[in-house]
C-alpha cells in the first residue's frame, strides 16, 4: 500500500487540574480524556505502524507523555559511557514540536525502552 502523503495536522493537548512535584504514580483513568494518535509512519519501509499509540496532556506546570508500543525485537544499546547519545542508537519513540510552519527552531525528544531520554533543539 502507497503511503498517503503527510499533511500536517494539528494534536491538540488538553488540559487536566493536575498538580504534583513529585509523581510516584498518575490517578486512575489519567489519560481517558487525552486525544489519542495511532497512524504513525514507517517512513523507511513505506508502511504505517499500528502497534503504536501516542496520548498527551498538560497540567499547569507539565506536559505527561504517554507512548505504548508493540515491538517483538527491541534494540537497545548500551554503552559503556552511558551518556544521552546511546539513546539513538537504539529503538525509541521521538517526537518533535516546532514554533512555526518554517521549522526556524524545533525541540526533539527520543526516549528508549530503558527510559533514557535525548532532548534536543535544532
Amino acid at each position: 500500500m502507497p503511503m498517503r502523503k503527510s499533511k500536517q495536522e494539528k494534536y491538540i493537548i488538553k488540559g487536566v487540574d493536575f498538580s504534583s512535584k513529585a509523581i510516584s504514580k498518575l490517578p486512575n483513568g489519567f489519560w481517558e480524556t487525552a486525544n489519542v494518535i495511532t497512524d504513525f509512519k514507517r517512513p523507511w519501509e513505506n508502511t504505517f505502524c499500528k502497534t503504536t499509540v501516542f496520548r498527551a496532556l498538560h497540567s499547569n506546570e507539565y506536559v505527561y507523555l504517554n507512548y505504548v508500543v508493540m515491538d517483538d525485537n527491541i534494540l537497545l544499546y548500551d554503552g559503556n559511557e552511558n551518556v544521552k547519545i546511546d539513546v539513538a542508537q537504539s529503538d525509541r519513540v521521538e517526537i518533535f514540536f516546532r514554533s512555526d510552519k518554517d521549522l526556524k527552531l524545533y525541540y526533539g525528544i527520543e526516549i528508549d525502552a530503558k527510559g533514557r531520554v535525548l532532548d534536543y533543539s535544532a
